[in-house]
């Protein structure tokens, strides 16, 4: 009797699991995906290969910007950059010009600011010559002729070659200041 009685209490465990098994469905016996990566959110618009302007109340040409492509998020205000160019007026030099070149970027609509990754290069006039920036990071704000460096800054200006972590530009002023681990080589004219 004992034995009829394990045996069919066996019969019933087996049974049991082998329907157990049979209507679950086959996810339940993968793994879980860890670091998957959510879905992007889609742009509103895109637009290849193009050139923009932007310019002042007055008239005057404030920025112009060439991008291998362009994606617009209506909803962040935002306009992300394949590529991009960007040729800026300054403020102070009417004739003199910003020009900055990056892997990627992004402009906020709002606030007017550019902010500009992988292997960016600026240049500008001073009074004392051309100057060259490379940075990782950069952001420029339009509206008052300011621009922020990070991720490694390399600075060349006709009387000095200057590096640090982080670089701040007024070209309003002319006034740079960097910051962290700086080191410098100057001569003078």
């Amino acid at each position: 009797m004992k034995k009829q009685f394990f045996f069919s209490v066996g019969l019933v465990v087996i049974t049991g699991g082998f329907l157990l098994v049979w209507d679950s469905p086959p996810e339940s016996f993968l793994r879980p995906q860890t670091g998957k990566v959510d879905k992007l959110p889609s742009a509103d618009s895109y637009m290849m290969n193009i050139t923009s302007y932007k310019f002042s109340k007055d008239g005057d040409k404030q920025f112009s910007l060439k991008s291998s492509k362009m994606s617009f998020f209506n909803k962040k205000s935002q306009l992300i950059l394949e590529k991009p160019i960007l040729v800026a007026k300054q403020m102070v030099d009417e004739s003199g010009e910003l020009n900055v070149t990056a892997n990627s970027g992004s402009l906020s609509k709002e606030t007017q600011i550019f902010e500009f990754t992988g292997q960016v290069n600026a240049s500008w006039e001073t009074t004392a010559g051309r100057t060259l920036l490379t940075s990782g990071r950069l952001t420029y704000s339009v509206p008052s002729s300011t621009a922020k460096a990070y991720d490694g800054v390399q600075l060349k200006t006709p009387q000095a070659e200057i590096t640090g972590k982080t670089l701040s530009v007024d070209f309003q002023t002319e006034i740079f200041a960097i910051e962290s681990s700086v080191r410098a080589i100057y001569e003078p004219i």
